[in-house]
């Protein structure tokens, strides 16, 4: 017997098993780790070489640049260890990431350029990933396992404190007091449940816009633009306008408490994108929150028109094809596979892809390589695809079902890299 000397191994060893299946990286094998770890210093290199032309990154002091670069080569080699099913051996990424901010001392931006290193290792392991041999198979759990990891680094470590009894400090980005109340009221009466969040804009206002009888009336403001109305119920479609536009609704849901505002931001930023003529889905719109990973959706005219330009080559085809072509483009940013492995999860003919990729190549250029734009396509993709695919088929999709976990609730994550 060892006594005392093996309990800390059992906690590190309880501690990686649970870290594994919150990250989602229980079906991925550890040898997988073993080959990311080899290449873990190139991978470090690389991110380093892009993220000195970051401005996020140029703000930060030498000493700050220098903590910043060590913890991303610290979360490179803790994040291979965990997939390698190992406890990490280096110090906690976290009290490097906590030092930064206390050389800096100021909290705006050693967030966004923690964000931004973030950012720029998804972008490069999503390059190299599919290029390893054993790798190559989870490229997508890996992604989404790298997304939670670095969302939850940044909460422990970069969130800034709120007040109690406040909404989220992220939805005083795009809204007004008035609207920071309505929040603080939606927490009161609902709390942690699951609340759908709807909103429209009208000329009309909400009176078009009914509420089923013996359902609970919900919250509502109205804006200079828009409507926003929280409710624990499926929006009911509006009734017909006489007006020469008629409403518009956009609804995000069933969102928990914490990811109202961002559902807010969400449904705000589709709303505009639909009046500025990218989409033309059938009214009421209703989708769950797209997972943006890093990203968060900024309602901005700076994010509708960037989005706008990123996609104005897929907007001049019809809308099936448009969705076809957009499925294609978007599923090949994601994975960097191969035509055979994108018609395979596609359920595709191989030639069909091949016909896809041709026509993206045409439309934009020849290695499909946005630069400094491929997480913000990537972006935009998740988040207009959805209106392109109900605009195609013409109907409206199903309200969501209760209690369904959905992907980007994150309350931590950056502005939209939208320019």
């Amino acid at each position: 017997m060892t006594g005392h000397q093996d309990r800390p191994d059992i906690r590190q060893r309880r501690r990686v098993t649970q870290l594994r299946k919150d990250l989602g990286l229980t079906p991925v094998p550890p040898h997988v780790g073993t080959e990311l770890r080899a290449i873990a210093p190139r991978i470090s290199e690389q991110v380093a070489r892009m993220l000195r032309q970051d401005p996020a990154y140029a703000a930060l002091s030498p000493d700050g640049r220098q903590l910043l670069l060590s913890a991303v080569a610290r979360a490179v080699d803790e994040f291979a260890r965990l997939v390698e099913d190992r406890p990490p051996q280096a110090r906690p990424v976290e009290a490097t990431l906590v030092e930064l901010g206390h050389v800096e001392g100021r909290l705006g931006p050693c967030r966004a350029a923690v964000h931004a290193a973030f950012q720029t290792l998804r972008e490069v392991t999503r390059v190299l990933w599919p290029q390893l041999p054993r790798a190559r198979c989870f490229s997508t759990h890996l992604d989404e396992a790298l997304v939670r990891y670095a969302k939850g680094l940044c909460a422990r470590t970069m969130s800034a404190p709120r007040p109690t009894a406040a909404a989220p400090t992220s939805s005083r980005r795009t809204s007004g007091p008035r609207v920071d109340g309505l929040l603080s009221l939606v927490e009161q009466r609902w709390g942690n449940q699951p609340v759908p969040l709807y909103l429209s804009v009208s000329t009309h206002g909400a009176a078009d816009v009914p509420v089923p009888r013996n359902t609970p009336r919900g919250l509502s403001f109205i804006d200079t633009d828009h409507v926003v109305t929280v409710a624990p119920h499926p929006i009911p479609p509006p009734r017909p306008a006489s007006a020469p536009h008629p409403s518009i609704v956009v609804c995000v849901g069933p969102v928990s408490m914490n990811g109202t505002a961002q559902a807010y931001d969400t449904a705000l930023l589709l709303l505009r994108l639909i009046r500025a003529g990218v989409a033309t889905p059938p009214s009421p719109v209703i989708i769950h929150v797209p997972n943006l990973g890093f990203l968060r959706p900024s309602p901005s005219e700076a994010s509708v028109q960037k989005i706008t330009d990123l996609l104005l080559p897929l907007s001049k085809h019809g809308s099936h094809r448009r969705s076809a072509l957009a499925r294609t483009l978007q599923l090949c940013l994601r994975t960097a596979t191969t035509a055979q492995g994108l018609a395979k999860q596609l359920a595709m003919h191989p030639q069909t892809v091949h016909n896809h990729l041709t026509a993206l190549r045409t439309l934009y250029n020849p290695n499909l390589d946005f630069a400094q734009d491929n997480l913000a396509m990537q972006a935009a993709l998740d988040l207009v695809l959805p209106l392109w695919e109900l605009e195609a088929g013409g109907r409206r999709n199903p309200p969501p079902q209760d209690g369904k976990k959905l992907p980007g609730n994150h309350s931590d994550t950056e502005t939209l890299g939208l320019p």
